[in-house]
């Protein structure tokens, strides 16, 4: 048997002391201490703001602690000893478009060292399917209420269970997990639990608000909270003759999860009858028992530090193993296939962007179509043109929106370890760029053909070039936007403005130059002026224009009745307003720069917007993670 195997043969979870506080200074926990012993199942139950959840991720490894310590056989909770664990959140946040087998395939595969093998890795996924009973679903995509149907809450909840059970963690830690299921349902659950602990001597805690009298006997042990404290920790069996020694004895046929949480909320005793209920239980044989515990805990290091050749060969083993199971290319490549099935998958979200595309394309082809060379085209060219930049930035938001959806799945997933942010980011910003490149062309060049564009070999190519850049570097501010934003709201909100203004400052509506230095500068990031000047001077370089007297004539009918007379005594004399295609880009200031530098610039936004948006997603990933030492500490007693 490996070190590996014998430090975790028989796990046991304690916890001492622990206390937490809000960054206002609001205690949540105030010094609460207990043991999660393998093959046994512990419920934490407590009013709302009784400081279950907080205790659970505490205990995950998900938040840390203000005081106290989280052990696994005597060790303090690390990095590489997280893996060990499973956190499954009250909120089953899944992918819809993959199956049952798929998402705990899924799991198995960037969560398993690349030492286990890909039969072993099957031969777990077909363990959990059979052990949570998933068999009948196992090819049902998990599906989302909002727009398709899929699995049950409860089924999608045993899902999220196997997810986390297929990377054999020692501990399974669940918050509220019945929640929203019927009694039945909640029923089935819990003995699901209780079997999972005996089945896989897996040590499982979970927070519950108000199990049935018949679903508390299925409890190992209890822990009862109270504003953040500890009201009575034990046997669940045990608790009944603890509350009746404290002068509570629970009536007859009622349920002893309602009554202790009746006690506890104040209602029938008061504040100060619920005040000695919590002083009491330090004094009480409860407490003994939890104190001896605690010793035992201690104990269990000693022998599981002696199990391994020495102390420091197993320290070392550990504080060796990699805080990812897995590498960044092997994350990237399961995460790549992962969003590439979700894109494909997604038929919908599809074929409204190719159908969006060639609506607008058809629509901007026959509003301009079949442009010629007199004066009246340059100003549809123009227009045509600037229809295009604008219409594919703005389609980028719905970028916005699919970025929004899987962050929290991100936030989950990052949270259990699962991978690292660089993997996730870069890995779907490559599955998802092939759609909407494709999407990109379908409706630039659709409308070009139509319009009448110049049709060289050359200007297509370099039109098709600023296009995608352009889509690119669209992409990529959204995806910047929702990466630093705290609400999706906000983000839904920032993406369309700071298009909308960056379509002012494009040069097409605006003389930048009669701008105030104040916001001049921010010309300088518009999307607009460097994708509307590269494509304008494609198009418009090398072109002349007729002025035909019509041409002359309808210039004339704009101005007014007396100016009109006198010019027209010598409308032979007038000049061409717009003789060739580079006085027009003159008039609007788009020949500054060469379509090169151009093109250029747009690059060097894409990859800033990307790179800020992966720093942003990456340090706010990383502030959700506690500070966690990645070694193992030093040999002490427990405090």
């Amino acid at each position: 048997m490996s070190q590996h195997e014998n430090f975790i043969a028989d796990t046991l979870l304690s916890f001492h002391d622990i206390s937490w506080k809000t960054e206002d200074g609001k205690s949540i926990l105030h010094g609460v201490s207990g043991v999660v012993q393998a093959g046994k199942v512990m419920a934490i139950m407590g009013a709302s703001g009784s400081g279950k959840t907080t205790l659970l991720q505490i205990l995950a490894g998900q938040r840390q602690q203000s005081e106290g310590a989280v052990r696994i056989n005597g060790e303090d909770m690390n990095r590489a000893m997280k893996r060990y664990l499973g956190m499954v959140p009250q909120e089953d946040v899944l992918l819809p478009t993959v199956t049952v087998e798929e998402a705990i395939s899924f799991s198995a595969a960037i969560r398993m060292p690349s030492n286990v093998s890909e039969e072993e890795r099957k031969q777990l996924v077909e363990q959990q399917v059979a052990d949570l009973g998933l068999q009948s679903i196992r090819s049902s995509r998990i599906g989302d209420p909002r727009r398709r149907k899929g699995i049950s809450g409860g089924e999608k909840k045993r899902v999220s269970i196997a997810m986390e059970m297929v990377h054999r963690p020692r501990v399974l830690l669940l918050d509220e997990p019945t929640s929203g299921l019927d009694s039945a349902a909640t029923h089935q659950m819990l003995k699901l639990l209780q079997d999972l602990a005996r089945s896989s001597n897996v040590a499982v805690a979970f927070t519950i608000h108000q199990p049935s009298s018949r679903d508390f006997h299925l409890f190992d042990k209890l822990l009862l909270l109270s504003e953040g404290r500890t009201a009575y920790y034990g046997s669940a069996r045990g608790a009944l003759a603890h509350f009746e020694a404290v002068g509570h004895a629970c009536p007859e046929f009622t349920n002893p999860a309602e009554f202790f949480l009746d006690l506890l909320s104040g209602f029938d005793v008061g504040l100060e009858g619920k005040e000695k209920i919590i002083s009491s239980f330090e004094k009480s044989d409860a407490h003994r028992v939890l104190e001896e515990e605690l010793e035992q805990a201690e104990e269990q290091r000693s022998r599981a530090l002696q199990r391994a050749s020495s102390s420091a060969d197993k320290r070392k083993f550990l504080a060796n193993e990699e805080n990812f199971a897995t590498t960044f290319t092997e994350q990237f490549v399961l995460l790549f296939r992962r969003a590439w099935i979700n894109s494909t998958r997604n038929p919908v979200s599809a074929r409204a962007a190719f159908g969006r595309s060639v609506t607008m394309g058809l629509l901007v082809g026959f509003l301009y179509r079949g442009v010629q060379f007199t004066q009246a085209s340059v100003q549809d060219r123009t227009g045509a043109l600037y229809f295009v930049i604008t219409t594919q930035i703005f389609s980028a938001q719905a970028s916005m929106r699919i970025f929004l959806e899987e962050r929290d799945l991100f936030f989950r997933e990052r949270l259990a370890g699962a991978y690292r942010t660089s993997s996730y980011y870069w890995s779907k910003s490559l599955a998802d760029t092939p759609l909407q490149l494709v999407c990109a062309l379908v409706f630039s060049l659709l409308g070009y053909f139509l319009v009448g564009l110049q049709a060289s070999l050359a200007h297509v190519l370099t039109y098709c070039l600023s296009v995608i850049i352009t889509t690119l570097a669209a992409e990529s501010y959204v995806v910047m936007i929702g990466a630093l934003v705290p609400d999706d709201k906000l983000g839904v909100i920032l993406g369309p403005l700071g298009f909308a203004l960056m379509s002012l400052l494009g040069g097409f509506f605006l003389n930048i130059e009669s701008l105030p230095v104040w916001i001049s500068w921010l010309q300088f990031s518009s999307l607009f002026r460097y994708s509307f000047a590269a494509i304008m001077q494609n198009e418009f370089k090398g072109l002349s224009f007729t002025c035909s007297p019509e041409d002359l004539a309808n210039w004339v009918e704009k101005l007014d009745e007396g100016t009109k007379a006198h010019v027209m005594e010598f409308l032979h004399l007038i000049p061409c307003p717009t003789p060739d295609g580079e006085t027009h880009l003159k008039r609007l200031k788009v020949d500054g720069m060469s379509i090169t530098w151009n093109i250029l610039i747009l690059t060097l936004l894409f990859l800033l917007f990307r790179v800020v948006g992966f720093i942003a997603l990456y340090h706010r990933s990383n502030r959700m993670l506690p500070k966690l030492s990645s070694t193992l500490s030093p040999d002490k007693k427990t405090q």
